[in-house]
């Protein structure tokens, strides 16, 4: 065994290596033993390298984690086999946006698999092997932004100008159905969607799914280093464009301007009468509010849902549209969209219920969630109750 000095050129990176060569004339295994800073390196490396052929003449070889090797004249040069690249969000209201934690999958000799990384959306998929790989990128999870504003979006495209018009990426990601038109049916199954379990395909489409431009990349072979294979993914049914890396929403102006105020009355009635709970609006006049979402928590021993629990005649939504979701005893969510802004202030819906308690029973009603739009106003709210006598 003898020792001698080799370069490893790894990408950028420059590093002078001590080496010691077991098998030094005719090929057989390299152990780095020792990393020395050099160049323009400065990390530490090690490993097991084989190789075949003679010291000090152009050869080839592998490492446990891929890449092909030169040795020429004493110095060792890496250029490993791999494609790089950054996955991007196609329908960002304020690009650019990356997607983090994307999967691309190498089908091929061996398989190889990475995800991109958070949060610059860049990705570093190596360890080929000589043949042919199709990549794949996909994602599950990371969906945010769906709501109800999106299906008031659709309704506005659908209603026509002089309404805001989808453009072509929006279109896409509108077509949940994947009928390849975008219609009120879109905006009803992205409500759906919001209103939460049990809706589920068929009920909600694609919505919530990931689509990825191109579909996937083919190759014949990895020749190299390849950079800038780059994606671009989109979040179905997340029309507006505000969906985050993170999960989190941007900080808004929320000074006293940007208020709405949410008032549910305090209702006193007969213990055998159907009781209706409005709920009133301030604040709603020149918002453009097309779309809220909203969950009620109240007592399911003293009032239960009716079958159309939401009433919007004669109220400030009644030129939007209605789901509700009544599975959760003592909680009720109701989603409301359209292609109409909300124009003055007044009853913003009527509730319906069904009185099963006793003569003297209370129920507190109190909204625990509600959003207009997709959070820009700030929402103050007044609890209410039903009681019986």
């Amino acid at each position: 065994m003898r020792t001698q000095k080799f370069r490893s050129i790894t990408g950028a990176a420059v590093i002078f290596l001590m080496v010691a060569i077991v098998s030094a004339q005719s090929g057989g295994t390299f152990n780095i033993t020792k990393s020395v800073t050099g160049g323009g390196g400065g990390q530490s490396t090690g490993g097991t390298f084989t190789v075949d052929g003679t010291i000090g003449q152009p050869l080839a070889g592998t490492t446990s984690g891929g890449g092909t090797f030169i040795v020429e004249s004493g110095f060792w040069t890496s250029s490993p086999l791999s494609l790089s690249g950054t996955v991007t969000y196609g329908n960002a209201a304020s690009p650019p946006r990356f997607i983090s934690n994307v999967t691309l999958t190498g089908a091929g000799s061996p398989g190889v698999a990475t995800t991109s990384n958070f949060p610059d959306g860049t990705y570093f998929l190596s360890g080929f092997g000589s043949g042919a790989y199709t990549v794949t990128p996909t994602k599950v999870g990371g969906v945010n932004g769906i709501a109800s504003l999106d299906a008031a979006r659709i309704s506005q495209h659908v209603a026509g100008p002089p309404n805001p018009q989808l453009n072509a990426t929006q279109l896409i990601v509108a077509d949940v159905s994947g009928n390849t038109t975008v219609s009120s049916f879109d905006a009803a199954m992205i409500a759906k969607f919001v209103a939460g379990p049990p809706y589920a395909p068929p009920g909600i489409g694609s919505t919530g799914t990931w689509r990825f431009t191109p579909t996937n990349r083919a190759y014949a072979s990895i020749a190299g280093s390849v950079a800038g294979e780059d994606y671009v993914g989109l979040l179905m049914g997340e029309v507006s464009g505000n969906w985050n890396n993170t999960g989190a929403r941007s900080p808004e102006s929320e000074g006293p301007e940007r208020a709405v105020t949410v008032k549910l009355a305090n209702v006193v009635t007969a213990a055998s009468h159907d009781v209706i709970v409005p709920i009133n609006i301030e604040g709603a006049v020149n918002k453009g509010l097309i779309s809220y979402e909203l969950e009620l928590r109240y007592d399911p021993t003293v009032i239960q849902p009716q079958a159309e629990s939401v009433s919007l005649a004669g109220t400030e939504s009644r030129n939007l549209l209605a789901v509700t979701n009544a599975i959760q005893p003592g909680i009720l969510r109701v989603v409301v969209y359209g292609p109409k802004p909300i124009a003055a202030d007044g009853v913003l819906l009527n509730l319906k219920f069904t009185a099963v308690g006793e003569k003297g029973s209370t129920s507190p009603l109190t909204l625990e969630r509600i959003v207009f739009n997709e959070g820009e106003n700030r929402v103050n709210t007044v609890s209410g109750k039903v009681e019986f006598f």
